[in-house]
Parts: C-alpha cells; sequence; structure tokens
C-alpha cells in the first residue's frame, strides 16, 4: 500500500514530499516490512540529514525489532547531523540506560550533551554565577 503511494511521488521533487515519505516508511513498519522501511529511512538520512525527527522514528523502528545497536547508531548518527535536537539527545540517553550495565555511560552521555542542548551550558561558560536573593527564593544552591 505506501509503495503504491511512494511510487506515485517519485517524479515529485522530494523537497515536497519528504514528510510524506518518512509516513510510507513508518506504515511499511508497522506492516513488517522492515526491509522497505529501511531502505526508506537511509534514503530520507541521507537526503534529509538536517531533520531529526527522520533519526528518531527509523530508531524506534529498530527499537521495536530489538535490534537496539542499530537504533543506537542511527541515533549517534543524526546528533552528528543535528546536535542542537534535544529529543535525539533523550532517545540517545534511553537507549543507553537500556542497553548498558554500567551507569557512568549514561552519565558520561549527558556531559556531552549539555553543550549543545542547554542554554544553562552555554551561560555557565561564559559568566559566573552569584548569588542572588532569587536564589533563596527558588530554594537553588548558590554554586
Amino acid at each position: 500500500m505506501a509503495r503504491v503511494i511512494l511510487g506515485r511521488l517519485r517524479d515529485v521533487p522530494l523537497s515536497r514530499v519528504w514528510r510524506t515519505v518518512l509516513e510510507g516508511g513508518l506504515f511499511e513498519a508497522r506492516l513488517g516490512n522492515i526491509t522497505t522501511a529501511r531502505h526508506v529511512f537511509k534514503y530520507l538520512m541521507a537526503h534529509v540529514p538536517w531533520f531529526g525527527p527522520v533519526y528518531v522514528k527509523c530508531a524506534r523502528v529498530e527499537e521495536t525489532w530489538g535490534r537496539f545497536d542499530i537504533a543506537l547508531q542511527t541515533i549517534e548518527r543524526g546528533i552528528t547531523q543535528s546536535p542542537r535536537y534535544a529529543t535525539l539527545w533523550f532517545t540517545a540517553f534511553r537507549l543507553y540506560e537500556r542497553i548498558s550495565t554500567d551507569y557512568d555511560v549514561p552519565r558520561a552521555h549527558v556531559q556531552r550533551a549539555l553543550p549543545h542542548v542547554s542554554s544553562v551550558g552555554h551561560t555557565a561558560k561564559k559568566h559566573t554565577h552569584t548569588h542572588t536573593h532569587r536564589d533563596d527564593v527558588r530554594g537553588y544552591a548558590a554554586d
């Protein structure tokens, strides 16, 4: 079914239909056509690498099929392409927690992510925090 729809979009520029192609890949995965879904995701990752949700959707499909190693590789590739897309990092955290028995691995991954997704990480490097009344009211430590 999805292949028929995707086949009709062959002559339409990808810049106009890539979201539909993504949904087609997800539909193929739901039907159990994992090989076709992987081809669709691979195509999208090659031609729309800046769109983080492609990597997240592909990783979730791989995770559903029990391929955690491939899911993590996909997310890492997505992080390389779109390091500021926080959902990629959170998906990576979840996958690391699921497959790792060493709790230092997810912790190290969080440290790696902070400069990319946290505005606090950027301002902490530029400014030193001083103790204010607002910190007392909110219950923050002054550090």
